[in-house]
């Protein structure tokens, strides 16, 4: 990262002069202006304390002064800039935030986006007719499931959209007791419930063999994001809840605030696809991160290919010379 500008709760203008950045402050002290500032001209959004992403306008417009038209620039080496706001999408990408929502999502979206992010494929029998042409069309078992899940999704929400509309003429042609229209509509009613619950049914099966799928891979996953995974931290592990799949450690699914962060980093970091000119700019969101652990992952971090990383603490990192190893420190 080259130049980092904007009038987000003041003015900021920094010029890093590395790619990995440690903002280091007190809490209060202005780290997450700056944070802001790379979130606005990077993304197009901007991301509270708790990771939720503050997509309307008018709260996003509360982080510069009032009266000011919030602004943000940021540049990197070899010429690339983005800005807020602008008429073009933003074409930076923060994986951490991505793998942090889909760890905090349904279990149904967690499968799919390991669905979406795996290379391993395998036959998958569904009691579908046109399976198969699925299958070929979309060029895997896998994204032909993910497929299905999809289209069965929207089927199924306009199904019932049709369903609650079709009750809704019966109750008035029943208030005015006008029964040819009451009972026409039952034909209609009867058909679109019987389409519906094929629908479901068909949804349950594909459900069943994405998590038959994605369980099977699991363990080989798991292994890829080991390397990716602090020192002195158990290995990564998938488990379920109940009905809900979460991703923590063996024996113990609820991981802490700076233990999800980490298993974020292993989790987008062997799932959420690059491209050879890296669009990804990790934003460690804020976490009070004791000083052994902040160490541990700003080594992780440092073995990334990217465009940036942002590291945000009150603290300083113990055990590992981050200075030595490239870190540009940025006192706020």
């Amino acid at each position: 990262m080259k130049r980092i500008q904007s009038n987000v709760k003041g003015r900021i203008d920094i010029k890093p002069c590395s790619p990995y950045i440690l903002l280091h402050g007190r809490n209060g002290g202005g780290k997450s202006a700056v944070v802001h500032s790379i979130e606005l001209a990077c993304f197009g959004e901007v991301r509270d304390a708790a990771g939720r992403n503050m997509k309307a306008k008018h709260h996003v417009a509360h982080v510069a002064k009032p009266g000011e038209e919030l602004e943000a620039h940021v540049s990197f080496e070899g010429g690339l800039s983005f800005t807020w706001p602008s008429k073009d999408t933003y074409g930076m990408v923060n994986p951490i935030s991505i793998a942090m929502d889909i760890m905090t999502a349904g279990t149904d979206k967690l499968l799919v986006y390991l669905l979406e992010n795996m290379d391993e494929d395998h036959p998958v029998k569904l009691d579908y007719a046109n399976w198969d042409a699925v299958v070929k069309s979309h060029g895997s078992y896998r994204q032909g499931l993910v497929e299905m899940y999809k289209m069965l999704s929207r089927s199924i929400r306009a199904y019932q959209t049709k369903v609650r509309e079709h009750k809704t003429v019966q109750n008035w042609a029943q208030a005015t007791a006008d029964m040819a229209v009451f009972r026409a509509v039952q034909l209609l009613l009867d058909e679109d419930q019987k389409s519906l619950d094929n629908q479901k049914e068909l949804l349950s099966q594909v459900k069943n063999e994405m998590t038959c799928f994605v369980v099977g891979a699991l363990p080989a996953l798991e292994e890829k994001m080991l390397r990716y995974t602090p020192e002195e931290m158990d290995p990564p592990k998938f488990c379920w809840v109940g009905k809900d799949l979460r991703l923590g450690f063996e024996g113990r699914p609820v991981p802490s605030g700076a233990e999800t962060v980490a298993l974020a980093i292993a989790l987008a970091a062997v799932t959420v696809p690059d491209e050879s000119d890296s669009r990804h700019v990790w934003i460690l969101p804020d976490r009070a991160y004791d000083q052994k652990t902040l160490g541990n992952l700003m080594r992780v971090l440092r073995s990334l290919f990217c465009r940036a990383v942002v590291v945000q603490s009150t603290v300083l990192p113990e055990d590992y010379d981050y200075i030595d190893n490239g870190w540009d420190l940025v006192e706020v």
